[in-house]
């Protein structure tokens, strides 16, 4: 028929098109003739892509049957353009000319199509089967219907982003799902990586994004017009995109603990009713929760329950036949910390070789949880060293992505590291420290179960028992001076005075 006649020319047309290029890239001339016929083919690539226009917008109800074959036309027209590793070497100024020329002309036919159920079902199909060329396009005409749908009605966007509902229907993913999915099969772009151009406001290119940055940028917006009623897609399919169980329950873990913070008094106590402490099966969901999002009647019946529940544990344990068996996993602690500086120097030679953005990404999310280990003398000054020189690489990165989770990961070291001494070695310019003194300064989220002298007790306890701590490390390591003995009398002096003041 006609319609499926114009998308075997627009890509018989492109072909050439893009033949006629590569042939004056390689010969390094370009001749008036070659360069006229190049031209042409480009405003034959343009009617036939205003035709196709022109026939969606008349005829949309009698395409039902043709959707696959115009969402394949369009994934084999990007699969053969830069910055695609399947594309032909052309120059730079012939692929300005394409795109403005065509590809412009060629997107503008998703508008229409926004709408039409068919086309929303073929392309956002749970059983899509593409070739290994075709799903870097795939990503691409995703983010560009991403780029759409925030001007679109409302019920344009549910179709979009809600996925099939009813068993009736063709089975389809939402969108943001089909754009994470798709990016797990497009390894050899991420990894390289492959560049793209990111035009601003005013139509500016800002210059080459690598392709993750450039997905995160445009998922990132879409998410700011997505509505309130699609957030639980949202996050189920984010922690499902994971790559690892291991990365699916620390993340999973951290959302827990932000939400239990959100939540009111009733629906706190609706959680530990729906999930209770005192259940055996529930420990490994409250070991990621923090006792300080409750009130605190609320949390101390929590905090009891906990620990009658995890003392049951321990006895059926240490009375069973396998408990020696079992022993190894409580002392694997000290083996890990053998093997931590062996993985930092491995981290270290990654970042040496430029790596892609989630690698480096991966490494801060290991940095990040590293404070909490308590790591012995002997080993601590080549351990820090490596880590002070790995967060100062990091924290002074030029990608304002890398550098906004390297400073979250610093943030969380911070917080959980008893070698505080390392904090000020990893700000190594006046730079990196302002910034994150402007990210730590940022107000919290309000807590409604901690008062504010709780919370200044509490940070007080905290820093006498470090205090206390580098003390004992430094009798340790050395003789103590003679003034110390009187010193320590007169804090035992103050501590007895102080427990006496306590009511």
């Amino acid at each position: 028929d006609i319609f499926s006649g114009l998308c075997d020319d627009i890509l018989f047309s492109f072909q050439s098109c893009l033949q006629l290029a590569e042939h004056m890239k390689l010969s390094g001339t370009q001749e008036i003739v070659d360069y006229k016929i190049f031209q042409r083919t480009i405003k034959l690539c343009r009617f036939f892509a205003n035709s196709l226009m022109h026939y969606i917008k008349e005829f949309t109800s009698f395409l039902v049957d043709s959707c696959c074959q115009l969402h394949q036309t369009y994934l084999q027209i990007y699969s053969k353009f830069p910055p695609s590793l399947h594309a032909l070497v052309i120059s730079e100024a012939h692929q300005d000319e394409i795109a403005r020329g065509f590809l412009m002309s060629l997107d503008s036919l998703l508008l229409p199509l926004l709408a039409f159920r068919p086309f929303v079902e073929v392309v956002l199909s749970k059983t899509l089967a593409l070739s290994p060329e075709l799903h870097f396009p795939q990503c691409q005409l995703l983010l560009s219907l991403m780029a759409l749908l925030p001007s679109q009605p409302q019920d344009v966007q549910t179709l979009w982003n809600s996925g099939s509902q009813l068993p009736e229907e063709i089975p389809r993913l939402p969108l943001f799902a089909a754009l994470l999915l798709s990016l797990q099969q497009c390894p050899s772009e991420l990894s390289l990586p492959v560049f793209l151009q990111r035009a601003t406001e005013t139509g500016q290119a800002e210059g080459p994004l690598t392709f993750y940055h450039y997905v995160c940028i445009h998922l990132c917006t879409f998410i700011t017009s997505l509505s309130v009623s699609h957030f639980h897609l949202l996050v189920r399919n984010i922690v499902k995109a994971c790559p690892a169980e291991c990365y699916q329950v620390s993340f999973l873990g951290v959302l827990l603990r932000r939400l239990l913070f959100l939540m009111a008094p009733d629906h706190q106590l609706k959680f530990t009713q729906k999930f209770p402490p005192k259940d055996s099966e529930n420990l490994v969901l409250w070991q990621h929760l923090s006792f300080q999002a409750l009130l605190p009647l609320h949390r101390q019946k929590v905090a009891h329950e906990l620990f009658v529940a995890g003392l049951v544990q321990c006895q059926e344990w240490l009375n069973s036949e396998k408990s020696l068996n079992e022993l190894p996993q409580v002392v694997r602690k000290s083996i890990i910390q053998c093997n931590l500086f062996s993985i930092l120097s491995l981290q270290t030679s990654l970042l040496q070789l430029n790596s892609p953005d989630h690698v480096v990404i991966a490494v801060l999310d290991f940095l990040s949880s590293v404070g909490k280990p308590i790591i012995p003398p002997d080993f601590q000054v080549q351990f820090l060293s490596s880590l002070s020189c790995l967060f100062g690489s990091l924290l002074g990165n030029n990608s304002w992505l890398i550098q906004q989770h390297a400073i979250e990961s610093f943030t969380q070291f911070a917080e959980g590291t008893s070698h505080e001494q390392i904090l000020q070695k990893c700000l190594n310019s006046v730079e990196i420290k302002s910034k994150v003194v402007d990210f730590l300064s940022k107000p919290s989220p309000k807590r409604i179960c901690c008062s504010p002298t709780e919370v200044q007790y509490k940070s007080a306890v905290d820093t006498a028992e470090r205090a206390l701590e580098t003390m004992k490390q430094l009798l340790q390591k050395s003789p103590s001076p003679t003034w110390l003995a009187k010193k320590l009398e007169a804090l035992h002096t103050t501590l007895h005075s102080l427990k006496n003041s306590i009511h």
